[in-house]
């Protein structure tokens, strides 16, 4: 609230740049919600002690707002903010399919297919705005996924093996053959476009991003071109090391190559743990454990047809599963696999992880180890991850929906209506959460420090299965959204209007902007 007495002292010194407007709540006259105090812009802070301020804190926003009145003053960025999307579990099935209004397994691939196919072919070659994929990594070696109550919809069972995990019977059940066929039509799109508009990356929820585990058993691949590969021997690292820089003579037999830290060396007479797929007692918190674990993973990507461990050169992020953030043992193995970046939670903090799962270490306040850079995650899920939605609301199945999930309701106003006054409702539910979703957005890049997080069966399964792109209308029918695509035609505006701050870019550009902020 501003003080108009001050506000008036201080002359041509200060000034009001924004106040909030909204279609569904009034302000007082002295609400504001961006200022110029001499040549600093400020951000009001809310306290939230009412209805109208929490609203005003969670949609109002002023990430948006504020750049836009620095561009109507006519401040020139140095940089604009780069933008991309990023989405978790990038190929997996709808845990609610069974249930009324739902699509079968099919429909939803089917979904799944036609929204990235738009984004891909029609939104990346308009925009450059690329979506990077998590890749559900670990089921082809039999690894479960964690937690242990995570359904087992992983994209190498779903696309090799033609199965998923069936919750009720808690088994394997093969796939529909259509839904099997969307699938490996799905999967074929990925790898069209790994280089382009939807760069791949790991996701591992076998392995995570821990760093206490000592796997008593750890079943490793067999694929030729790599260091850890059955039948190899993979010792443990405990020889004699010689940098081969400066070895004299011909190295003996035994004699392995190790590079450590960027630097080659002979490891000589190390110990021998086994030829065989498995390898017992892998210990995680030593760089050994955490390069054969993760090799793995890397070769389950190329075996699945990808190039590389990451969206190639421009798009080197981890999307770290349930956010963990690992050790220094993890984080050089993750760099010496070329990522620049990793997703997770910044401070280390979640209240669904067991106390065993917070054996991690932190990242160093900068966010950025020896050139590694930390950043959190913001939702915009609309739903359950790994089930389903329901719409922006309905009346039987509320906590799946986008009213719940974020919680856009202001005293009923959308659910204490929606029978009696659907589009009205509908409306406010639909720009309350795209405003949000944008706002996080916003909020991520422009500050540098988090990427949005969202799931496939989240924000796809209400998509029409016969028109799954098309744009939302609030009719009194089924409401169908296709929450993904209206988030990245409402951010394609915003960038339009507030370039040259922002701008659709690379993970390898938001790094170098991260370093420029920081080192300076």
């Amino acid at each position: 609230m501003l003080d108009e007495t001050k506000h008036a002292a201080l002359g041509a010194n200060g000034e009001v740049l924004v106040r909030p407007v909204s279609e569904d709540l009034s302000f007082p006259s002295n609400t504001i919600a961006g200022y110029r105090y001499r040549k600093h812009f400020i951000l009001p802070m809310v306290l939230r002690t009412t209805l109208a301020q929490n609203f005003y804190a969670a949609f109002g926003g002023g990430y948006f707002w504020f750049l836009y009145a620095l561009k109507l003053l006519g401040v020139q960025p140095r940089d604009a903010f780069p933008l991309f999307l990023v989405i978790d579990d990038a190929l997996t099935v709808n845990g609610f399919a069974d249930s009324s209004g739902q699509p079968t397994r099919a429909q939803f691939a089917s979904i799944c297919v036609e929204t990235y196919r738009y984004l891909a072919e029609t939104f990346y070659p308009r925009t450059g705005g690329a979506m990077v994929c998590g890749v559900l990594t670990g089921a082809r070696y039999g690894r479960r996924s964690e937690p242990l109550t995570a359904p087992h919809r992983d994209h190498w069972n779903l696309v090799q093996n033609g199965q998923y995990w069936n919750d009720s019977t808690s088994e394997f059940v093969s796939l529909e053959p259509a839904a099997h066929a969307k699938i490996v039509e799905w999967h074929e799109l990925l790898l069209r476009h790994h280089g382009s508009g939807l760069p791949c990356t790991i996701h591992d929820h076998t392995i995570r991003h821990r760093q206490n585990r000592v796997w008593p058993s750890f079943t490793r691949h067999s694929d030729n071109g790599f260091a850890y590969a059955a039948p190899q021997d993979a010792p443990k690292g405990a020889g004699t090391l010689v940098r081969k820089a400066n070895f004299v003579g011909t190295p003996p037999p035994d004699a392995i190559e190790r590079v450590i830290d960027g630097e080659v060396y002979y490891e000589l007479n190390a110990p021998t743990t086994g030829l065989g797929a498995s390898i017992t007692d892998l210990d995680m918190r030593s760089l050994h454990g955490q390069r054969v674990a993760w090799e793995s993973a890397v070769a389950e990507m190329r075996a699945l047809g990808f190039p590389d461990a990451h969206g190639g050169e421009d798009y080197r992020l981890i999307i770290s599963p349930n956010f963990l953030t690992g050790g220094r043992a993890n984080w050089r193995v993750l760099k010496e696999i070329g990522y620049q970046l990793v997703r997770c939670f910044l401070p280390i903090g979640n209240s669904t992880l067991s106390t065993a799962e917070f054996d991690v270490e932190p990242v160093p306040a900068t966010g950025v180890f020896e050139g590694l850079h930390f950043v959190d995650s913001l939702d915009w899920d609309c739903g359950a991850a790994t089930g389903g939605t329901y719409g922006l609301y309905h009346a039987t199945q509320t906590t799946h929906t986008a009213t719940t999930a974020q919680s856009l309701d202001l005293s009923s106003d959308i659910t204490g209506v929606w029978n009696s006054d659907r589009i009205t409702a509908a409306q406010r539910a639909y720009r309350r959460y795209v405003g949000l979703a944008t706002e996080r957005m916003l909020r991520g890049f422009t500050t540098l420090t988090a990427l949005p997080v969202c799931h496939p069966p989240s924000i796809l399964s209400w998509a029409d299965p016969n028109d799954p792109t098309r744009a939302f209308a609030p009719d009194t029918g089924n409401n169908h959204i296709n929450f993904l695509l209206e988030v990245a035609w409402n951010l394609e505006k915003v960038v339009q209007v507030l370039s040259p701050y922002l701008k659709w870019g690379t993970v390898k550009e938001f790094v170098a902007m991260r370093e420029r902020v920081f080192t300076e």
